[in-house]
């Protein structure tokens, strides 16, 4: 491990949001970089924002970004946890959430 490396690891976040298949993928990632991470005073820069997952009801965005500092973690992903859902229903991206349908069936024995 190089003397530095894990200071750095140490100040990039990760933070994973999902969207629904039927949005705008563009759009979220604008907001996830820009209006948020680029307006949020404890982090430094936003990275990127890719796709990572494409999940049984979503589509799993990335969020990667400079942090402050270390200790400024759990704010920031407290703010990135919260932020996107309000700013993602203001803008009509809509959250998935998992459905389950369960299918009852009556099966006749003959005898």
């Amino acid at each position: 491990m190089l003397s530095g490396e894990s200071s750095i690891k140490s100040k990039v976040g990760h933070w994973p949001t999902s969207t629904s298949y039927d949005s705008d993928i563009d759009k979220a990632r604008v907001i996830l970089l820009l209006d948020l991470a680029g307006k949020n005073p404890k982090a430094q820069q936003a990275c990127d924002c890719s796709v990572t997952q494409l999940a049984s009801s979503s589509v799993r965005l990335t969020l990667d970004m400079w942090r402050a500092d270390t200790r400024s973690a759990n704010v920031l992903k407290s703010g990135l946890l919260d932020r996107p859902q309000k700013r993602f229903t203001d803008e009509g991206i809509p959250i998935p959430f998992l459905h389950t349908k369960v299918i009852q069936q009556r099966v006749l024995l003959h005898r």
